[in-house]
This record gives structure tokens, sequence and C-alpha cells, in this order.
């Protein structure tokens, strides 16, 4: 988690809003994306489902 806490850090830091998921499914809430203007994905060593992916 490194990484992500060094995006959070700076992005925090720029006045944006962040929010930090462990999982893909964040891929399958509409209304999340809607409003997100940016998605910094850290992940590693996972699979991505059809869903989510098409998301």
């Amino acid at each position: 988690m490194a990484a992500t806490d060094r995006y959070v850090t700076a992005l925090k830091a720029d006045g944006y809003t962040v929010t930090v998921s462990d999982t893909l499914d964040s891929y399958l809430d509409a209304e999340l994306l809607a409003a997100t203007d940016l998605v910094v994905q850290c992940w590693t060593m996972g699979e991505i489902t059809g869903p989510q992916a098409e998301a």
C-alpha cells in the first residue's frame, strides 16, 4: 500500500477528495463512477471480472 498511500497523500494535499477501495467491485458502482473524475488503479495479482472491466 506504499504506492497508494503516496498518491492519496499527494492528491489530498492538492485539495482532491479521495476514495480508496480494496475491491474491484467499485467499478460496478455506477453512482460512484459518475461522480469520479480520475481513477488511479494500484492493483496487482488479481483478476478483473467481465462486468468490472466493462464498467
